[in-house]
């Protein structure tokens, strides 16, 4: 597509970032199973802040899995997701993830507001003690 004139097209940097995103996504469970396996070793017990990493890893899992399969099965007959030459229907995965987005917004929002409040109730707590 040609930019407007007197307008530099803007430069395709997705393949820069996907190496990171990639080796990061590959690196982090690493960092959370030593992580919570050291804490299990030296001091026998998990933290909040240790199940909230774990749960939010989970979450994460979770919710890459539900896009995976989404992607492969957005077509009846399957195959027409890689070849639109197919007869069949598809769903609008541009739709779909936006309410996605709006469902982990809105858990998002509440997950820090439970804990923004239980911090400020422990907070409270410690000062009345």
């Amino acid at each position: 597509m040609a930019s407007p004139s007197g307008v530099p097209p803007i430069p395709d940097i997705s393949s820069r970032l996907m190496t990171p995103s990639i080796v990061f996504s590959f690196v982090t469970p690493l960092f959370v199973a030593l992580r919570v396996a050291s804490r299990v070793r030296f001091t026998k017990r998990l933290g909040r802040d240790d199940w909230t990493i774990v749960i939010s890893c989970v979450f994460s899992v979770i919710l890459s899995i539900t896009m995976i399969v989404a992607t492969v099965f957005q077509c009846t007959p399957t195959h027409r997701a890689w070849d639109r030459n197919v007869a069949g229907t598809c769903i609008n995965l541009l739709t779909v993830s936006w309410y996605a987005n709006a469902a982990f917004s809105i858990l998002s929002d509440l997950a820090i507001l439970i804990i923004a409040y239980a911090g400020y109730k422990i907070s409270t707590n410690a000062q009345e003690g």
